[in-house]
């Protein structure tokens, strides 16, 4: 894993001193070399993280005949495949590393190239015969990739931080792009809370014409939509996703360094550590986070552990200071308000001390149908709420005043897809769905509309035919939560502390022979992770698998009160002073009901965690 940069200048704007400062932020991302290549207005430049070849594998990478360089984040599971095709075919290669692979698989079939590519990875490669830059993010969009262009200059990078220490740019924030970071608790594709900076979405390339400056996007592969049924029995798709599942952890257990896997306990990182003990023959290291509330699944990952005699290490989140926390919200590029960022980055941290590399169960949820919501979507196919037109409705929506128990009897009165849609929502333009944006901002922030805030919902219900059901709203998940929530929170924690992450359920052998089962046919007697149960059921205790979904849960009410308490006030003090879009007293208030143990959560949390990102950079609101 590693973090890349890349400019390309039609007139000098940057010396070379400006652009090797603006990489170096990376250095997390990739603290074991760092390389550079300048040629006729282009900056390529690589920060990396050995983990194949360790010797010859050194970025930019430039092809034998001088005509291709490329800088590269992330791992080709199938370059080893690609290489004896490409060998056969007469190509040339001088090094061991999938870098290199993909240099040659480029000069064989051009763009086309993408569509051979299984893995996670984000790059910048130079075509100096045909004078283009090309640049392309994976499927799912596990590794991210920025970019902006101006009058003359186009840039890219792994995160927004090489942005904030180049002179010169426009650094003005995205108010939309604020709404939906306060509605969801992460910023959606392809914006960034930058106006001028978007992000790569997840299977996209961008092709740049360096002669003519000018760029066009398009899609290698996007997210497909159900095929029609394909008839397969419960037991047929069971013995389908073992084997694939089995084929996926193989591939991405291939490494030059030590490796691991995170252990949560669930029943994703628990199926992870078994198959992982099929092709290892030392101890696989698992390293587990507990809490000391409700939400501790420590003892489930401890029975796996000796299931499969795995070298295990945990820690308790209690350990978690302020110190700790304060620097991972200021250390962000771009703000999360998914508050597992924090335990993720203390789990990496202890994990590399001993690897360099770990499995994890994300994207499970996504691929195999886990959220209790997907269950709602499934019964509303069934049937729709009958009372979402009724006068009691429509005299809540008149006056707009909250009063006891208004939000809940709102709620009731709803159908399933207004709820479904409302579900995660923090920030809401509505009186009785959530904490309302009136209240926050008091009309401070010009610019916000706070009815757009659907925007992002009926764009990807659109895009997979318009009609909610389960299946939807799995496909929903996949381009908009995972990638921008999970896979980003993955991303930033580990790479604080130069871990790479690698997400087997996510691989191209589950994408390309699950996604086109309709969730509905996952789903058996109405149970979550059906088929995942199915196969938990011969190999993980059954303490482990036969039980409520717990998910990554932390206390944030009870930290935010208690332990996390001088961070929340001493970011509410500065904010109060240097930030004048919120209204401090709404944000006080909040935080003395928290306090109260009236558990605010989410509508404090996430405004605390853009208030530390602007003290951290020098955005202008």
């Amino acid at each position: 894993m590693c973090g890349i940069f890349a400019v390309f200048q039609q007139q000098p704007k940057w010396s070379k001193m400006h652009l090797e400062r603006a990489l170096d932020v990376l250095t997390s991302r990739g603290p074991d070399g760092k390389g550079i290549f300048m040629d006729r207005g282009v900056f390529l430049g690589h920060r990396r993280l050995a983990i194949i070849d360790l010797v010859s594998g050194d970025q930019p990478m430039i092809s034998w005949d001088g005509k291709i360089a490329i800088v590269f984040n992330g791992e080709i599971y199938n370059y080893q495949d690609l290489k004896t095709r490409l060998l056969q075919h007469g190509h040339k290669f001088s090094t061991n590393s999938d870098t290199e692979v993909i240099l040659e698989l480029y000069r064989k079939y051009g763009i086309d190239f993408l569509e051979h590519l299984e893995g996670m990875f984000a790059f910048v490669l130079l075509d100096q015969e045909n004078r283009k830059l090309i640049c392309a993010r994976d499927r799912i969009g596990i590794k991210p990739l920025y970019w902006s262009v101006a009058n003359n200059h186009y840039i890219f990078s792994s995160t927004l931080a090489p942005f904030f220490v180049l002179p010169g740019i426009d650094l003005s924030l995205d108010p939309s792009a604020l709404r939906d970071f306060l509605a969801y608790d992460y910023v959606p594709a392809p914006s960034s809370l930058v106006k001028e900076v978007q992000k790569l979405l997840p299977g996209q390339f961008l092709e740049v014409d360096l002669v003519n400056f000018r760029h066009k996007t398009n899609f290698f592969w996007r997210l497909p939509s159900a095929a029609s049924k394909l008839k397969l029995s419960f037991s047929d798709i069971s013995e389908m996703t073992e084997f694939y599942l089995d084929k996926a952890v193989k591939r991405q257990m291939v490494s030059d360094v030590p490796l691991g896997v995170f252990l949560s306990g669930g029943i994703d990182s628990s199926l992870l550590v078994a198959y992982m003990a099929r092709h290892s023959q030392k101890p696989i290291k698992t390293f587990t986070i507990g809490f000391q509330n409700g939400s501790d699944e420590s003892p489930f990952a401890r029975l796996v552990s000796k299931r499969y005699a795995t070298d295990h290490t945990e820690f308790e989140a209690s350990e978690i200071t302020n110190e700790l926390l304060y620097d991972t919200l200021l250390s962000m590029d771009e703000p999360l308000s998914d508050p597992a960022i924090i335990p993720t980055r203390m789990i990496s941290s202890l994990a590399r001390k001993q690897v360099k590399v770990v499995l994890a169960g994300e994207g499970g949820d996504e691929m195999f149908v886990g959220y209790p919501r997907y269950l709602e979507a499934l019964k509303r196919a069934h049937h729709s709420c009958k009372f979402s037109k009724t006068a009691l409705k429509r005299f809540l929506d008149i006056i707009s005043i909250k009063f006891k128990g208004s939000a809940r009897i709102y709620r009731h009165l709803l159908t399933t897809d207004a709820l479904l849609m409302n579900q995660r929502i923090r920030y809401s333009p509505h009186t009785f769905l959530g904490a309302k944006f009136d209240d926050l901002f008091a009309g401070k922030l010009n610019g916000i509309n706070s009815d757009g805030v659907y925007d992002h919902w009926n764009q990807n219900l659109k895009r997979f035919g318009g009609v909610l059901n389960c299946d939807t709203l799995r496909r929903m998940d996949f381009v908009t939560k995972l990638t921008d929530n999970h896979l980003f929170k993955c991303d930033r924690a580990s790479m604080m502390e130069s871990l790479e992450v690698r997400v087997p359920f996510l691989d191209e052998f589950l994408l390309d022979n699950l996604l086109p089962i309709d969730a509905s046919e996952l789903v058996k007697e109405g149970d979550l992770k059906s088929v995942l149960k199915d196969l938990a059921s011969k190999y993980l205790p059954l303490e482990v698998w036969n039980r409520p979904k717990h998910g990554f849960n932390v206390p944030l009410s009870e930290y935010m009160a208690n332990q996390w308490e001088d961070t929340v006030e001493n970011l509410l003090d500065w904010g109060e002073g240097n930030l004048d879009i919120f209204d401090f007293g709404y944000l006080r208030n909040l935080q003395m009901k928290n306090k109260n143990g009236k558990h605010i959560s989410r509508a404090l949390w996430s405004p605390v965690c853009f208030i530390a990102w602007v003290k951290a950079h020098p955005i202008r609101i």
